[in-house]
C-alpha cells in the first residue's frame, strides 16, 4: 500500500527500516532536524517498477495479460541501442535506457523527459515508491530522476568499470539497494547511503529481497545475502552461471536456469539445491516466471521455440510449441551446437496467461491451451551465420494497463494488447 507520511523531526533521528520485505534489518533514514519533508513508502503503485516486475522478479503481472487476438497500440523507434528491460509507472508511461547515458519517459509513444545521467554506460533502472528512478551508471554513482530532473548523485564503492550491471531493487520503505560489480549500497528515498558491504565476488545478475535480506547472485552460480548494517554471507551456489537472474518462487525458494540445460531450485535457508526441470538436446531461456509455485519458460529446440511449465515438484504442467525456425547446417551437414541467442523472459498473471517473446521475434501469448501469435513482428527476424534466430535481440517485456510492452537491443519498442471485442 502506498502511504504519504511527513515527517517532522528536531533533535531527534526516526529509525525508518527497510520496510515489511527487511524488516529484521532496520537501520536510521537520513533526517535533517528542523526541517519537514514527504517520505512516501510501501510498494511501488507502478505496473513493472523493475526490472522483472518486482523486488522478487516474478514476471508476475498484476494486470490480466490478453487473452484473445493481439494488436499492437503503438511501436516505437529509438533509433539508439537498449540494452536494458522497460520499466512501466502507474500512470502508463514507459521507462527505457537509450544510447548508453539517457533516461528516457514516454507517454502514448510520445517522448516525455529525457535525462543524461553521465557516465559511458547505464545500468537497469528502478522506480522507488514516490516515482524517482535510480540507475547506476560506469563512473559509479547512484543517480536519481524525477520528472526529468536529476535529484541525487551519491558515489559508490567497488569496481566502478562495471559500475550500472547489476539491475537494484526498489524497497517498501522507499529506499533502494545499488550494486556495482562487487559491493552493495543501501540508499534512503533521498540517495543517503544507509549501509555499505564489500561482496567477495563478481554479481552478476539482479538483486532480489526475500526473507529479510538482501540476495545477490554473482557470475560464478554463488548466493549471497545481506542485511543491511551487516557482512554480507554466502548462502549457497547453484554451482554455474544462471542465465538472465534468478526469481523468488516461494516464501525461501530461489529458482533459476543454470548453464541452460536445468531449472534449479534453492533453499534460501539452507543452501541446499535440486533440479526441478532438466532438457537434453534442447536448452532453457531464462529466467522464469511464477505463479504460485509453477514457473514458464521458454525452451528452444533445434528448428522450434517451446513454452514450458513446470510446477514445484518437478512435474511438467505443459508444453507448446510457439514458434519453428530453419535451423543452419554446418558445411557437412551436420548441426550447429545451440547457443542462446539473446532473450526475455516471459510474462504470467493470475489466471496463468503467459506472455512471450521468442527469440526470432514472434509475440504472442498463451491462455487456457491456446497459443495465440501477433500477426506481424515488429522487427526483421532471420537466422545468424552462427545458427542463431535473431529477431532484432528482443531483451525486454514489462506489463502495461491492458497489455505488455517488449523491447529489442536494435532500440525498437511495442506494446501488445488484446484484440477489441
Amino acid at each position: 500500500m502506498r502511504r504519504t507520511q511527513p515527517v517532522r523531526v528536531a533533535g531527534l533521528v526516526c529509525a525508518v527500516g527497510l520496510g515489511a520485505m527487511l524488516a529484521t534489518g532496520a537501520f536510521a533514514q537520513r533526517v535533517e532536524p528542523g526541517r519537514a519533508r514527504t517520505v512516501i513508502v510501501g510498494a511501488s503503485p507502478a505496473f513493472s517498477p523493475t526490472d522483472r516486475v518486482d523486488a522478487r522478479r516474478s514476471g508476475f503481472s498484476r494486470t490480466s495479460l490478453p487473452t484473445g487476438g493481439l494488436r499492437a497500440t503503438f511501436r516505437h523507434s529509438f533509433g539508439q541501442n537498449i540494452e536494458h528491460a522497460p520499466l512501466v509507472l502507474d500512470d502508463g508511461s514507459i521507462v527505457v535506457v537509450v544510447n548508453h547515458n539517457e533516461l528516457v519517459v514516454l507517454e502514448h509513444a510520445t517522448p516525455k523527459f529525457v535525462a543524461s545521467l553521465g557516465g559511458s554506460a547505464l545500468g537497469p533502472p528502478t522506480a522507488l515508491a514516490d516515482g524517482t528512478i535510480v540507475a547506476v551508471n560506469s563512473a559509479g554513482e547512484a543517480v536519481g530522476v524525477r520528472q526529468g530532473a536529476v535529484r541525487f548523485r551519491t558515489r559508490l564503492g567497488g569496481d566502478r568499470s562495471l559500475g550500472g550491471h547489476v539491475s537494484p531493487v526498489s524497497l517498501d520503505d522507499g529506499g533502494a539497494v545499488v550494486a556495482t560489480a562487487n559491493e552493495l549500497t543501501a540508499l534512503d528515498a533521498e540517495g543517503g547511503v544507509r549501509a555499505r558491504a564489500a561482496v567477495p565476488e563478481m554479481l552478476a545478475t539482479p538483486l532480489l529481497a526475500a526473507l529479510g535480506k538482501i540476495i545477490a547472485v554473482a557470475a560464478s552460480g554463488t548466493v549471497y545475502g545481506w542485511v543491511p548494517g551487516k557482512e554480507v554471507h554466502k548462502i549457497g551456489s547453484f554451482g554455474a552461471a544462471i542465465d538472465g537472474g534468478a526469481v523468488l518462487a516461494g516464501p525461501s525458494t530461489l529458482a533459476a536456469v543454470v548453464d541452460g540445460t536445468r531449472l534449479a531450485a534453492m533453499d534460501l535457508a539452507h543452501g541446499a539445491v535440486m533440479t526441478r526441470s532438466s532438457v537434453q538436446g534442447a536448452i532453457f531461456l531464462g529466467p522464469p516466471a511464477v505463479r504460485g509455485d509453477a514457473a514458464y519458460l521458454l525452451s528452444m529446440a533445434p528448428g522450434r521455440t517451446m513454452l514450458v511449465g513446470v510446477d514445484g515438484a518437478g512435474q511438467e504442467l505443459s508444453r507448446q510449441q510457439v514458434s519453428t525456425f530453419t535451423p543452419m547446417a554446418l558445411a557437412d551437414g551436420g548441426a550447429l551446437a545451440l547457443v542462446a541467442p539473446p532473450h526475455a523472459g516471459v510474462l504470467v498473471d493470475a489466471a496463468g496467461t503467459v506472455a512471450f517473446a521468442t527469440p526470432e521475434g514472434f509475440i504472442g501469448v498463451s491462455s487456457s491451451g491456446s497459443v495465440r501469435m501477433l500477426g506481424e513482428t515488429p522487427w526483421a527476424t532471420r537466422i545468424t551465420a552462427a545458427g542463431k534466430p535473431h529477431g532484432g535481440n528482443v531483451i525486454g517485456m514489462a506489463p502495461t494497463r491492458e497489455g505488455f510492452v517488449v523491447v529489442s537491443e536494435a532500440g525498437n519498442l511495442v506494446e501488445v494488447v488484446g484484440t477489441a471485442p
